[in-house]
């Protein structure tokens, strides 16, 4: 067997295992589990017999007072099938796995706006199979009880914006020291561009981070 025909054996198998993988955590996700909205926006979610409880947030923004375009801008960079996909993208994964082959690129991230939300409220940054199929189920189970508009709220006032700040409202008060709903368009783009980088800039005027400067420069110039 040559090496072409290696990889793509190689490249069928995975594929294989991916699509079981997928049909295991949506069948999974649909025996006994119950998601709750508890007071403070907090949620909890009981599953196999554990709980799970997301932190208080302690200023929650609706999605009604998000300017549109940092909802844009976030769709744009993190999730662009966001609206169509049901918590996952096989495209995606295919992708990776066929660039990781017949490419040799590294493994890189995958993770949908649903599945960043299942770590970002439930689970720890471990590195681990079984936390990304823990994390793959909570993003079916977030998917079948909540809209998403719902879960874009939720990701927002739930995610770490770095140092130490969870949420948007928080977020903006730290680097722009002013409401959400007060955010100018750079100000946005900043916002997303940081979070693949949390902690990579303080102050928007003087960041250096060239990955946080190059996402802003690619947003700006999709919209303006």
């Amino acid at each position: 067997m040559n090496i072409n025909n290696f990889k793509q054996t190689v490249l069928s198998f995975s594929i294989f295992l991916i699509i079981v993988l997928f049909c295991s955590c949506d069948y999974m996700s649909q025996r006994e589990s119950v998601l709750y909205v508890l007071a403070n926006e907090k949620l909890a979610l009981r599953m196999d017999n554990q709980l799970f409880e997301s932190r208080t947030v302690k200023y929650y923004v609706s999605l009604a007072k998000v300017p549109q375009y940092l909802i844009d801008f976030l769709i744009f960079q993190e999730d662009q099938n966001f609206f169509s996909h049901n918590g996952y993208s096989l495209r995606d994964i295919f992708i990776v796995f066929r660039d990781y082959i017949w490419k040799g690129h590294r493994l890189r991230g995958t993770s949908t706006l649903t599945q960043q939300l299942a770590r970002a409220l439930f689970l720890n940054q471990e590195k681990s199979i079984w936390r990304k199929i823990t994390e793959l189920r909570i993003a079916f189970i977030l998917e079948r009880n909540l809209t998403k508009e719902q879960i874009l709220e939720l990701y927002l006032n739930h995610v770490y914006w770095g140092h130490g700040v969870f949420g948007l409202a928080e977020a903006s008060q730290l680097y722009f020291s002013k409401q959400v709903k007060y955010l100018k368009p750079r100000e946005t783009s900043f916002l997303v561009s940081i979070l693949p980088k949390p902690s990579a800039c303080r102050f928007l005027r003087i960041c250096k981070d060239e990955g946080v400067l190059r996402r802003m420069k690619r947003l700006e110039s999709m919209f303006f």
